[in-house]
């Protein structure tokens, strides 16, 4: 009896797993281009690769433009696209997670973190996630940003410190704020720019 299951289990599930091959998505919004993760706040690009694809079944949120996908989900949890295929409909589900809070990193240091002044002066000012576990800023870097201290501003262009911000570091005092700002990133791999519209304070030490 448990054999004639096992090859009743098996004759059933080849087509499935075959249909599913029938087209391929790649995700152009993160740098992980399997990746089946939705953010809320954020268009979500797909492309679609298959002979056979036809179209999907309209769903709200859902946006198709000849092969790509732009997907604007609004709640939490599974979001599901039947895509249309001369095979048959193929249903994909996705994970919808909020987008994680950007964080910016200059030598190691964190927001109202101490650090000091040679490391200011010879660092670069990174964005990460605050899950550890999320990869969605891993590929962002800084494009340009703002540097405030002692009630001036450095609009700087690139990650790095300008000579006149390092001099101004220099000549700080201790318990010192210097306020990173208007972060500008941009992602080479999947060619798309972000705004990150926060503050994020050091005191120098």
């Amino acid at each position: 009896m448990k054999t004639i299951i096992f090859l009743w289990l098996v004759v059933f599930l080849t087509p499935t797993l075959l249909l599913s091959q029938q087209i391929k998505l790649t995700n152009k919004t993160v740098s992980d281009k399997n990746c089946r993760t939705l953010y809320i706040g954020v268009d979500n690009e797909f492309e679609v690769h298959g002979e056979t694809f036809k179209a999907i079944l309209p769903k709200e949120g859902v946006i198709l433009t000849q092969n790509k996908i732009i997907v604007r989900p609004t709640i939490l949890g599974k979001f599901t696209i039947v895509f249309l295929t001369n095979d048959g409909d193929i249903p994909i589900s996705f994970d919808v997670i909020k987008l994680p809070n950007p964080i910016a990193v200059i030598a190691g240091q964190f927001n109202n973190e101490l650090i000091n002044k040679s490391q200011l002066n010879q660092s670069q000012v990174t964005i990460k996630s605050s899950n550890n576990n999320d990869l969605f800023f891993d590929n962002y870097k800084v494009a340009s940003f703002i540097a405030t201290l002692n009630g001036t501003n450095y609009q700087i262009i690139g990650n790095s410190f300008s000579s006149e911000l390092s001099t101004a570091i220099t000549n700080s005092k201790t318990d010192d704020l210097i306020t990173i700002s208007d972060i500008k990133g941009f992602n080479d791999e999947i060619s798309k720019s972000i705004n990150i519209n926060v503050k994020f304070s050091f005191k120098i030490k």
